[in-house]
C-alpha cells in the first residue's frame, strides 16, 4: 500500500472518529430538551394492561457553553381521564450525557395530595452516558429530600445502584422505533417521619429501562407494571 492510500485511510478514519465524538456530545436530539413538546407514556399494569398515561411538556431550554437545561412539567391521568398527581423538575445534558432529576423516579400516589407544605431538596440527577456497551456499569445515584407535610417533618431518602447495562433492543410503539440499550438498577426509598420518631417500611423496587443515546427513555418496567412512550408532539 502506498504512501497516498494510507494518508487517505488515516484522514477517513480521522473524520470518521470526530463525527461519532460530535455526535455523542449532541444534547439536542433529547426529546426532554426541545421546547414547548409534549411527550405522552401510557402507564401499564402488572398484566399489561394500560390503566392511565402521564403528559410531560418542556419549557426553558436553556444553552450555556456545551451544557443544556430544561424544565419538565408533568401530570398524570387515570384511564378515565381524571387528573392526578403533577410535578416540575430539570432535565440537563453536558457532551452528550443525559442527566435526569431523580424526584422523578420517586414513587407516586395515585391521587394529588391535597396537603400543605414545604420541601427542601437540590436537584441530584442519574446520569445517562451517550456512549454505552452491553456489559457496562453505570454510576450510583442518591439524593435526601426534607419536608414540612401539615406540620409532620419527614426525611426522605433514594438510593438508585446497580445500574447494569445486560442488552440492545429494538423497542416499537405507535410513536416510533429506538435502537435502545436495556439497563436494569435497584432502588431503595425510605422515609423518617421525625416529629413522630419513627421509620417508615422501605420501598424496595427492582427495574428496567430501556435508554436511547441520543433521544432518551422510551420504556420502563418493574414489577407493578410499565411505561411506555406513545406519542411526541
Amino acid at each position: 500500500m502506498n504512501k497516498l492510500n494510507v494518508s487517505a485511510l488515516f484522514l477517513i478514519s480521522l473524520f470518521a472518529i470526530m463525527s461519532i465524538n460530535d455526535y455523542a456530545q449532541d444534547c439536542s436530539g433529547y426529546y426532554f430538551l426541545q421546547n414547548n413538546k409534549t411527550i405522552e407514556r401510557t402507564i401499564y399494569d402488572k398484566d399489561g394492561k394500560p390503566k392511565g398515561k402521564s403528559v410531560i411538556k418542556v419549557s426553558n431550554v436553556a444553552s450555556a457553553g456545551n451544557a443544556v437545561s430544561a424544565t419538565i412539567n408533568s401530570q398524570s391521568f387515570d384511564k378515565n381521564g381524571k387528573a392526578g398527581a403533577t410535578s416540575t423538575n430539570t432535565i440537563k445534558c453536558a457532551d452528550g450525557m443525559l442527566m435526569m432529576d431523580m424526584k422523578m423516579n420517586l414513587p407516586k400516589g395515585p391521587q394529588k395530595q391535597e396537603t400543605s407544605g414545604s420541601a427542601e431538596v437540590s436537584n441530584f440527577y442519574i446520569e445517562y452516558p451517550a456512549n454505552l456497551n452491553v456489559g457496562d456499569a453505570l454510576k450510583d445515584a442518591s439524593f435526601t429530600m426534607a419536608s414540612n407535610v401539615s406540620g409532620m417533618e419527614q426525611t426522605t431518602d433514594m438510593l438508585t445502584s446497580n445500574r447494569k447495562v445486560v442488552a440492545k433492543e429494538a423497542i416499537t410503539s405507535a410513536a416510533g422505533t429506538w435502537d435502545c440499550y436495556k439497563i436494569t438498577f435497584t432502588s431503595k426509598v425510605t422515609t423518617k417521619m421525625k416529629t413522630l420518631n419513627m421509620n417508615m417500611p422501605a420501598v424496595n423496587i427492582e427495574g428496567t429501562e430501556w435508554f436511547c443515546p441520543g433521544f432518551g427513555i422510551v420504556k420502563t418496567e418493574s414489577k407493578g407494571g410499565s411505561t411506555l412512550i406513545t406519542s411526541i408532539q
